[in-house]
């Protein structure tokens, strides 16, 4: 009997409680963004601890938002370490009538799990847990296994990035397996070997003392929100790249000649299947190199003046927006953010007076190849979808992953089973059992392989 037949097995047995079990975690409303959910982080932290073998440490790392979870397996000397990544704090579940059946009340249809956090992330969270289950039952650990699942991924990791430093010596790993990534297509496995940082931004833009009728002030007096959103329109070159003096410098990325990544993604088919009619991207760049390795600017809020129903007749005083910009290797968030402030600084009107409020910011983390870990967990792949596995980039940023590797010192690998599809962040979010069952598989193969090479 293969070793994927083992765990085939064990997962069968164990199939009714599993879906039970699972069921229960994802009814917790663990909303990291809306405090009157708060009260439940503790009980399902609670529960987690209960949930997990016998043989397992856990430690509850308080903090000044929600707890963060770690556990370790028993200690081996002079063996590899692997150390596991999760969060189980959701996204606000919006509105409720917008769902097919409410947010915190899975149920299945089609083959799939219905509910917030369904793949993002306690899904992914729970067959891993599982996973971890079955290995210490089926054979003996001769690695280092450990796990941190935080409660604010959601929200920036704040402190679980602030607490990160002080835990170096927990923290300390071979490997980093951030369980919270994608695969290309329910038969197109992928593991992400690149994730790009982040950096926020709001601006607020003041043009007088107050809003000006706009028969009085017309033609004399600046318009807050057309002088911001000239601004802004200033900060990209006809060919689509960023015109922000020093924004590029220091750039690493992988070669686009680097066949090892899987350079042929059909980006715009993917989003035109989730209904995105208009496409823009840098010139000399294909849809995949602008979204893998380099860098971007976006706009994710504009407003300003008068938003109520009806007309009403001004000349705004004020005009804000939020920006945010994904990072490639060898950037800085923070100079980034510098670089930004500078050049709207240096090409506001006079009188125009700007604010800036710095938010979230996090480096890109990426990991060759050629890494141990990243054949490792290709080939668990591999065997539970008989099928060859690609390697590919994220143009998305888990924040807190750059500390973790900086202070656990370990190879990253992002991997998962989302698609697409699943509606993570949105009403019906869901997650088929199918994927559900090879995560779990996967997991269980990668712990096993190190296994093996550490005998």
């Amino acid at each position: 009997m293969d070793s994927l037949s083992l765990f085939h097995d064990w997962y069968s047995a164990h199939y009714d409680q599993l879906i039970k079990d699972f069921f229960r975690f994802l009814s917790f409303q663990t909303v990291s963004a809306d405090k009157a959910y708060h009260h439940t982080f503790n009980e399902c932290i609670k529960w987690m601890k209960a949930y997990l073998p016998g043989s397992i440490t856990a430690e509850l790392w308080e903090t000044e938002g929600r707890p963060t979870l770690y556990f370790s397996t028993p200690k081996v000397e002079n063996a590899p370490t692997v150390l596991v990544y999760h969060h189980y704090d959701v996204q606000p579940p919006g509105e409720v009538e917008d769902w097919n059946t409410p947010p915190f009340e899975p149920s299945i249809r089609e083959g799939a799990v219905f509910a917030r956090g369904a793949v993002d992330n306690k899904g992914q969270c729970f067959y891993s847990l599982c996973a971890l289950k079955a290995f210490l039952e089926l054979q003996d650990c001769p690695i280092n296994i450990k796990y941190i699942i935080e409660g604010e991924e959601e929200v920036g990791s704040p402190s679980l990035a602030a607490i990160a430093k002080t835990k170096q010596q927990q923290l300390q790993a071979d490997y980093l397996l951030v369980v919270d990534g994608g695969i290309l297509a329910p038969d197109r496995p992928a593991v992400v070997v690149g994730i790009k940082g982040i950096a926020t931004l709001e601006v607020e833009c003041t043009t007088a003392e107050s809003d000006i009728h706009s028969g009085m002030g017309g033609g004399v007096a600046a318009n807050a929100v057309r002088v911001l959103s000239h601004l802004l329109n200033k900060c990209w070159a006809p060919n689509g790249s960023i015109a922000i003096p020093g924004f590029y410098e220091n750039i690493k990325s992988f070669s686009t000649k680097d066949d090892r990544l899987a350079w042929t993604v059909d980006l715009e088919t993917e989003f035109r299947a989730l209904g995105v009619h208009a496409f823009v991207k840098e010139e000399g760049f294909s849809a995949v190199e602008a979204n893998w390795i380099r860098p971007t600017l976006e706009i994710n809020g504009f407003w300003g003046g008068y938003l109520g129903k009806g007309s009403k007749t001004i000349i705004p005083a004020k005009a804000y927006a939020k920006l945010s910009m994904r990072l490639v290797d060898g950037q800085s968030p923070e100079e980034a953010v510098k670089a930004v402030k500078a050049f709207l600084q240096a090409i506001a009107p006079e009188g125009v007076h700007l604010q800036f409020k710095s938010g979230g910011m996090g480096r890109a983390v990426s990991t060759s190849p050629n890494a141990p870990i990243v054949h490792v967990v290709r080939q668990a792949y591999q065997e539970t979808f008989q099928t060859p596995c690609e390697l590919t980039m994220m143009g998305g940023s888990v924040p807190v992953v750059s500390v973790l590797q900086e202070v656990s010192k370990a190879a990253m690998v992002v991997m998962g089973m989302g698609l697409p599809t699943d509606c993570i962040h949105a009403p019906n979010e869901h997650f088929s059992l199918d994927r559900f069952k090879k995560g779990f598989l996967v997991m269980a193969r990668v712990f096993q392989l190190l296994s093996a090479e550490a005998k």
